[in-house]
């Protein structure tokens, strides 16, 4: 019975809020069921991947200088840091000032430093616990995540507001914008505290067509194994979210039972700020905090928030509304936690 009210607030969500019939998502009605189908690559991954891809093409695997290597095998790690400071109506290609980290102590078969412990969830509690049903999550959490990233201009100004909240966030990272370029904000995501998490590599969305149900698990390890090559042999991520989320879709079933088997977690979310809907999306900051809201009505009551958000280039609105998404939690009196 859970599940199906799940489902049907799913559904509420697609048709309910903010006319989202055009745009990144398309809903079209199958049978009794309202089905978001996204295009079959968004207009924002494409133009991230274009801002941070080098002149050759993405491999599964990367390559690193061999000090960053070095670096990965130590307990304590200096990398650098975003600032503190952010204009909400600074262009993408602003210059970001950095100042050295704190030392970092890292852990083995994790998504996140040592540090994180405190605040780090099991992503197959907080997906339970999503659903209504009792877990042993007994307070309020959000989980801010970050799609489609990684990049070199959005995702290091995310990084700052999020330093100065002193707050912590998930990044479900898509595996071919990993490269040279981007590796030291994925470093850096890292080694401030968040979770890192897996987005699929190519962003494309064929998982549940017939005869592909291990194209899911195909793409989580091409992206696990380019995150190793920047953050080392003993980093681990068991956190999975299908492009276009798991509620997009039908037919995933043996997708899932492959990713599954391997202890991975697929996560979708229940809150959402309006910045994967393109041109049917909010168009200011007061109508995407009002997405927000409303949103969050539209799935089972739980003692967690899970928060769609993306990190990819041009996500402007959604950088400056960042600020107030946060303190919308804090005077809630939620934690932040990360999905691990």
């Amino acid at each position: 019975m859970k599940r199906v009210k799940l489902l049907l607030a799913g559904a509420l969500f697609s048709v309910g809020l903010m006319g989202l019939s055009t745009g990144c998502f398309n809903r079209t009605a199958q049978g009794n069921i309202y089905v978001k189908q996204e295009k079959t690559k968004s207009s924002d991954h494409k133009d991230a991947t274009k801002a941070d891809s080098s002149k050759k093409s993405h491999k599964s695997s990367i390559a690193v200088s061999s000090s960053s290597q070095t670096s990965q095998s130590s307990s304590s790690e200096s990398s650098t840091s975003v600032s503190s400071h952010i204009s909400s109506q600074a262009s993408a290609t602003s210059t970001v000032v950095v100042t050295p980290p704190p030392t970092i102590s890292v852990q083995s078969g994790t998504n996140h430093i040592a540090s994180a412990n405190s605040y780090a969830y099991s992503a197959a509690t907080v997906h339970t616990e999503m659903t209504g049903t009792p877990t042993t999550i007994n307070h309020k959490v959000v989980f801010l995540t970050f799609d489609d990233g990684v990049n070199t201009s959005m995702t290091p100004r995310v990084l700052s507001v999020l330093q100065k909240y002193g707050v912590h966030a998930t990044f479900f990272i898509v595996g071919n914008t990993i490269n040279p370029t981007t590796a030291p904000v994925l470093r850096q995501e890292y080694d401030s505290g968040h979770g890192i998490a897996i987005h699929s590599f190519t962003h494309q969305y064929h998982f549940n067509a017939p005869g592909n149900s291990g194209a899911a698990l195909q793409e989580y390890q091409q992206t696990l194994a380019a995150m190793k090559n920047v953050l080392g042999a003993n980093f681990d991520s068991k956190v999975w979210r299908y492009p276009g989320g798991h509620m997009s879709w039908r037919g995933l079933a043996d997708s899932d039972a492959k990713l599954n088997a391997q202890g991975i977690t697929w996560m979708d979310w229940n809150a959402a700020v309006g910045d994967a809907l393109g041109s049917s999306g909010p168009k200011t900051a007061q109508a995407m905090l009002q997405y927000h809201a409303a949103s969050i009505t539209a799935f089972p009551q739980s003692n967690v928030e899970v928060v769609l958000i993306h990190d990819a280039v041009g996500k402007e609105l959604s950088l400056a509304i960042l600020p107030q998404i946060i303190q919308y939690y804090q005077q809630r009196q939620y934690q932040f936690g990360i999905l691990s």
